[in-house]
């Protein structure tokens, strides 16, 4: 019986925001956006920089999809 490798549909796409504190008195965000074949982190000034681009990720990423 062939089965086909399934496992790449079901990994799912995430993001994960995390905050950094390279300096004091300065924080900064950390954007990881892991997709089907690649893991890539970006770093944002302000929380809503980061959360407009794990919308724009996660828009992307649906949109592909359908």
């Amino acid at each position: 019986m062939n089965t086909p490798n399934i496992q790449s549909a079901t990994s799912a796409p995430s993001v994960t925001i995390a905050p950094r504190n390279p300096a004091r008195g300065v924080l900064t965000f950390i954007v990881t956006l892991t997709d089907y074949q690649k893991q890539s982190g970006y770093p944002c000034r302000t929380m809503e920089s980061a959360t407009k681009l794990a919308t724009r990720f996660v828009a992307g990423v649906t949109k592909s999809v359908r």
